[in-house]
């Protein structure tokens, strides 16, 4: 069995970036992530092989069109977290509601 995975987050979504931490300035960075999804979606068709995408919530809330192409070439979407936030910083209830938001916005955009 082979298995391969990615993870669908933008170049902005690094921890460990004082800058770039807060959910709330994502939307002012300018995004990266598409031309390297397509290209990865293209060779995934050349080689007829389906992968699962983790994707971020927050990503299938603001390129929501990205993850539906993703789920439309059949391949398998798992969720990465809402926010991208480090589990071990999390109280239980927010790791809980990251989660439960993200799988909600995943879902909704991957109904066909």
């Amino acid at each position: 069995m082979n298995i391969l995975t990615f993870d669908i987050e933008d170049w902005f979504h690094v921890l460990d970036n004082a800058q770039t931490r807060r959910v709330d300035d994502w939307a002012h960075y300018p995004s990266r992530f598409e031309p390297v999804v397509d290209r990865i979606l293209a060779i995934l068709e050349e080689r007829n092989l389906k992968v699962t995408f983790f994707c971020l919530g927050w990503m299938a809330e603001h390129h929501p069109h990205v993850i539906r192409n993703i789920h439309s070439q059949s391949h398998e979407i798992g969720t990465h977290s809402y926010a991208h936030q480090l589990a071990y910083e999390q109280t239980p209830k927010q790791f809980t509601e990251d989660l439960k938001r993200s799988l909600a916005i995943l879902e909704n955009t991957t109904v066909m």
